[in-house]
């Protein structure tokens, strides 16, 4: 994973440039899932998904020390 946070303007660009037709309703039902928040002016990968993947990261990088 790249990024956890895009602008909203980058993110319908991003969207529309993949062939999605409407951007904004994807974003909207991935908020409702509780996939995305909105912060102010972009929107972020939620914090229990963030907090996984930051522990998944930490873990993997442990073991490569061993």
């Amino acid at each position: 994973m790249k990024y956890i946070s895009v602008g909203e303007i980058l993110a319908e660009k991003e969207l529309k440039a993949l062939g999605i037709s409407n951007p904004l309703k994807v974003i909207k039902n991935l908020i409702l899932k509780g996939v995305l928040e909105r912060g102010e002016g972009c929107y972020n990968l939620a914090k229990n998904i963030r907090e996984e993947v930051f522990s998944l990261k930490r873990k993997h990088r442990l073991q490569l020390r061993f």
